[in-house]
């Protein structure tokens, strides 16, 4: 038994077989015409797409597998450490963007107290 499978890709799903019939899975792959609906008035036609999302990788057999308790536990901590880094940044983004409309709220208010001097300023002279 060969240790090594074929890894095929397409698009957003991936497939493993056996080397042995990962060939003749690849070429039935690669025969495949990617097509996409699109709806016209009274029905849909499908049209074939130029590009083709296929990519084929060999990868060791031992690595298809179900997670261990232990490597699931190891994502979710490593998943909430990224989750809350996104959110840390956020709020820096957030805190930053207040910062800048409060300085433009002052601008403002400034802006708004001198021309309401230079208003009475006007009338007096």
């Amino acid at each position: 038994m060969s240790d090594k499978i074929m890894l095929i890709e397409i698009g957003y799903y991936h497939f493993v077989c056996p080397m042995d019939i990962g060939q003749n899975a690849l070429e039935a792959f690669l025969s495949l015409q990617p097509v996409s609906r699109e709806y016209i008035e009274g029905g849909e036609i499908w049209q074939p797409e130029k590009e083709r999302d296929i990519s084929v990788k060999y990868i060791p057999a031992s690595s298809v597998r179900s997670a261990t308790p232990e490597e699931k536990e190891k994502k979710e901590i490593a998943d909430l450490k990224q989750r809350l880094k996104w959110r840390e940044d956020e709020v820096k983004k957030e805190q930053k963007e207040k910062k800048a409309l409060e300085c433009e709220l002052e601008l403002l208010k400034k802006q708004n107290t001198e021309e309401g001097s230079g208003a009475t300023d006007d009338k007096e002279g």
